[in-house]
């Protein structure tokens, strides 16, 4: 990760568009020539961020989706921004529109959870552990497959995931209301059955390490 300054960050982003920002500032920029920085408050609290910094752990998760065969950004360059605490993520804008915003328009949105499902289990399959994992975060690209952005959050390792990680992470497919509502409408336990099938898992298995879990969502829906 380099370092620069922070006027030579401005000017970096001079002729930025504003994408997303919070209570602490600017979060993600869209610059000319389809690219995007997204930035990362560097935190004072002592944590493993310390040692390697979600700007990193972006990168790297980017690069090794690719290597396994799935599509994520093309990150171009990694800075530290001395005088603003924050890190910078550079990459090209990856073409498509968000899950969320494609059910929004979908004339078949059980074909469309259909193919999410799968690509859910690949993903685990592959190891892939992504902690962001809802429709915000998962573009369909132009070409009709499916592709992940905003990527630091995730852990991948070389083995299939297990059972109780698969389970943890339907609660970040289902945090929010809006992608909640188009796997109701699908059926809950319908998706979760389909799930089970595709990943070939064990039914019985899998409800009880899902029932363990305290205030999951999934639990609350099938209820």
């Amino acid at each position: 990760m380099k370092e620069i300054s922070r006027d030579e960050f401005l000017k970096l982003t001079k002729s930025a568009t504003v994408l997303e920002k919070d209570g602490h500032g600017e979060k993600v920029l869209l610059l000319p020539g389809e690219k995007i920085c997204k930035l990362f408050r560097c935190k004072r609290t002592i944590s493993t961020a310390k040692f390697y910094p979600y700007v990193q752990r972006f990168a790297d998760n980017a690069a090794k989706l690719k290597e396994i065969g799935f599509t994520s950004v093309d990150v171009e360059d990694v800075y530290r921004v001395q005088g603003m605490s924050r890190d910078a993520v550079f990459y090209k804008l990856l073409e498509g529109e968000t899950l969320r915003k494609v059910y929004s328009a979908s004339e078949d949105p059980e074909k469309l959870t259909e193919k999410f499902i799968a690509y859910v289990n690949e993903l685990h399959n592959k190891g892939v552990y992504f902690r962001s994992l809802h429709f915000g975060n998962v573009l369909v690209l132009p070409d009709g497959n499916f592709g992940l952005i905003d990527v630091s959050d995730m852990k991948i390792s070389s083995k299939p995931l297990g059972v109780l990680k698969r389970v943890r992470n339907f609660r970040a497919i289902l945090r929010y209301e809006e992608d909640r509502q188009y796997i109701k409408n699908y059926g809950v336990k319908k998706f979760l059955d389909r799930y089970i099938s595709v990943a070939d898992l064990s039914e019985g298995m899998f409800y009880t390490v899902l029932k363990m879990q305290k205030k999951h969502p999934a639990v609350e829906l099938l209820n």
